[in-house]
């Protein structure tokens, strides 16, 4: 595969292990390797003014693609599923992330370095972040460009060679890196997972025109991502650039908007199950809710995170059989209205298609852990400890999604891990590993 850079990347040089053969690894995660600055400030004051606070400042390691690579390792070390990041930096940090990343790993876990390539003209990216005294972020400056133009033939390379169960990206790809990445993926049948990082960089994914030559995006059946984590902001954004280079097309994506039926009684279905979630009523009737249904042709799975109230899980589904399982775990208060899992407090939602379509709506909600404000002391990291568990379980069994016990428990674990992230001094949790 060759694909044509519009603006050609700078030279990366050689990998970090360039010399050793390219090992098999069963997750693979191409994104971005960071040196964070995270500044916290410390002022009694609840409104901030263009001026100097005093705070605290740190310098270390991360990156979107690095804190999923974490979480997804610590996730699947006890179960001897490996994950391997693919990025790039820049050789005056060679040694800071090779030392860094081998005391970031507790005991006899190791972090995978063998996909870092590291460049002789590139800076390394930094992310700059201002936390207020609660630990919410105000505002970042990401500089991600030795990311953006990784080499899409590396990548392609790298993937083909670790023949992984699962590929996830992360929004800092330039959109060659990121198609090579998704046809590499498809070409030995992974499952393909997109973090879209942040609202500018989620719309990227959709950056190309519909029809146009680079098209990342397909529709199902031959859809090229699996499954994504925006937060409403990012849904937000990555919708509206489908909307703007017209993927709502009427060959493609339109027949499976209208084989899911969704008519009048749509919105009254939405309502009686937002009452029944008061804390996610809000995108369940603002139409929020809408927009992710119309982006799941495309990505047919779509775990929307709503922080402290939880993730909401916007599901297609394309198989009767798999309806069918979903549909006798949940009961069958689903067909009509909603239903509530006693024990884990999920709460579903099946909307029909069309008699004999053999597709299906599934909307679920999954209440947040609960975390003490107290005990709060970053919440950086916890969205990507989310993906990166879902990365890990998704290499163990590639069909955890259309199992509704499997699904419930993963998915409550990854949940696990962002709480204990957000209660950690680093950007992802090490207890991870004993969950």
């Amino acid at each position: 595969m060759h694909i044509k850079e519009s603006v050609k990347p700078k030279e990366i040089s050689k990998p970090v292990e360039s010399q050793k053969p390219i090992d098999t690894s069963d997750c693979v995660v191409v994104g971005g390797l960071a040196i964070d600055v995270t500044c916290n400030i410390s002022t009694s004051s609840d409104k901030l003014v263009p001026s100097s606070y005093p705070g605290s400042a740190e310098r270390t390691l991360g990156g979107v693609g690095l804190n999923i690579t974490k979480a997804s390792t610590f996730a699947g070390h006890k179960h001897g599923i490996t994950t391997r990041l693919i990025s790039a930096i820049g050789k005056n940090e060679l040694n800071e992330v090779t030392e860094g990343l081998k005391a970031e790993a507790p005991g006899n876990v190791k972090i995978d370095q063998q996909g870092i390539i590291v460049s002789d003209t590139d800076r390394t990216a930094q992310y700059i972040a201002m936390h207020d005294k609660n630990g919410e972020l105000i505002v970042a400056c990401a500089d991600m460009d030795i990311i953006k133009n990784m080499n899409p033939e590396y990548i392609e390379k790298h993937i083909k060679a670790a023949k992984p169960s699962c590929v996830l990206f992360d929004g800092n790809l330039g959109q060659s890196p990121k198609l090579a990445t998704v046809l590499a993926a498809r070409s030995i049948d992974a499952v393909i997972g997109f973090e879209p990082t942040s609202v500018e960089k989620a719309a990227d994914i959709a950056s190309i025109p519909f029809g146009k030559r680079g098209q990342i995006l397909k529709a199902v059946p031959h859809n090229t991502v699996d499954f994504s984590t925006p937060n409403v902001y990012e849904l937000t954004a990555m919708h509206q650039r489908l909307q703007d280079n017209e993927y709502f097309d009427v060959d493609n994506w339109f027949p499976v908007i209208d084989a899911l039926n969704l008519g009048s009684s749509f919105r009254n279905r939405m309502e009686v199950f937002s009452r029944s979630v008061p804390e996610i009523s809000d995108i369940l009737v603002d139409g929020t809710a809408q927009k992710a249904i119309q982006m799941l042709p495309y990505i047919p799975n779509l775990f929307v995170k709503h922080g402290p109230r939880g993730v909401i899980l916007f599901q297609l589904l394309l198989d009767q059989k798999v309806i069918d399982a979903q549909l006798e775990r949940l009961g069958p208060n689903t067909t009509s209205s909603y239903d509530i899992d006693a024990k884990s407090n999920v709460v579903s939602a099946y909307f029909a298609g069309k008699p004999g379509s053999e597709i299906g709506l599934l909307v679920q909600h999954f209440p947040a852990i609960p975390t003490a404000p107290e005990s709060i002391i970053s919440v950086t990291g916890a969205g990507d400890t989310f993906c990166g568990v879902l990365t890990s379980e998704t290499a163990r069994n590639t069909e955890w999604l259309l199992n509704p016990l499997e699904k419930s428990r993963v998915i409550e674990l990854a949940q696990k891990a962002a709480s204990l992230t957000i209660q950690s001094s680093h950007s992802v949790s090490t207890k991870i590993i004993d969950l």
